[in-house]
């Protein structure tokens, strides 16, 4: 169960209350609560009282400057990509280099970033004291290698453990930099709408003051690019329906059946 849609669930507030307490209302009573935020400004503190109900915190460009005085509370690590880097530099058979073997791919910063890269620069003279942090702005979408430059060594957050991806701090950023282009507009990574994950894999039922809404995950298309639709409930829209039915619906048959055959009810 999910307590928000389309917003940040800290943003929540109502009689002193926030969103934390609206989910122990839940919790209490045995509901799982899955809790994603990017930590909207002066809710830092409030993430901070309540890590260990987060499952996940973004981090890019649009918040990594206001939070970086909070990382330490956060649990926020910053990584140095030495293996991009040195990929950048070598080739692919960079595995095969002595220096990665060495040094690293992926360094956890301990002190400040310039500390880190003068102990590293001490096993290599040659690499650069200038940094920045991946930019989904700058970067778009192309591989990791590529937004490389022998002058630059490039940074992004993650997790203290291992894989440091996994944990709740997700570098939206630093994700979005990866072999495939962007699934519509850049060449020569177009690809088919049937070869791209969906944007969200949820179905159920939203219930939000404006109304009772069905909500079903779809392929994306021309017609739906996001991946979900949202059809709004009344007493009139319950009907029993035969599955020859279902092509006479907005929505594609085959994810109408195959949503109720995951429930056990198609």
């Amino acid at each position: 169960m999910d307590l928000y849609d389309e917003s940040d669930p800290l943003d929540y507030e109502n009689n002193g209350k926030n969103y934390f307490d609206a989910r122990e209302l839940f919790t209490s009573k045995g509901f799982y609560i899955p809790t994603l935020t990017a930590v909207p400004k002066g809710k830092e503190e409030l993430a901070i009282e309540n890590l260990d109900k987060i499952e996940r915190i973004s981090i890019s460009h649009t918040n990594r400057k206001r939070l970086e005085p909070y990382f330490e509370r956060l649990g926020v690590v910053i990584y140095i990509d030495i293996f991009n880097y040195y990929r950048f530099k070598y080739g692919r058979r960079v595995h095969d280099e002595s220096l990665i073997r060495e040094i690293g791919g992926q360094i956890n910063v301990e002190g400040t970033v310039r500390q880190t890269i003068a102990k590293l620069r001490k096993k290599d003279p040659t690499l650069p004291t200038k940094t920045r942090y991946y930019d989904v702005r700058i970067d778009k979408n192309r591989p990791h290698e590529e937004v490389q430059d022998l002058n630059t060594l490039v940074l992004w957050c993650g997790r203290d453990e291992f894989p440091p991806r996994d944990g709740i701090i997700t570098d939206i950023d630093e994700g979005r930099i990866h072999n495939n282009g962007r699934a519509f507009d850049i060449p020569p990574f177009q690809i088919k709408y049937s070869q791209i994950r969906r944007l969200c894999d949820i179905s159920g039922v939203k219930i939000t003051p404006e109304g009772i809404f069905n909500v079903l995950s779809v392929d994306r298309s021309d017609r739906c690019k996001t991946g979900r639709t949202d059809e709004r409930v009344s007493p009139d829209d319950f009907n029993v329906l035969k599955r020859q039915q279902l092509k006479h619906l907005p929505i594609a048959p085959e994810m109408i059946t195959w949503h109720y055959a995951e429930l056990g009810t198609a």
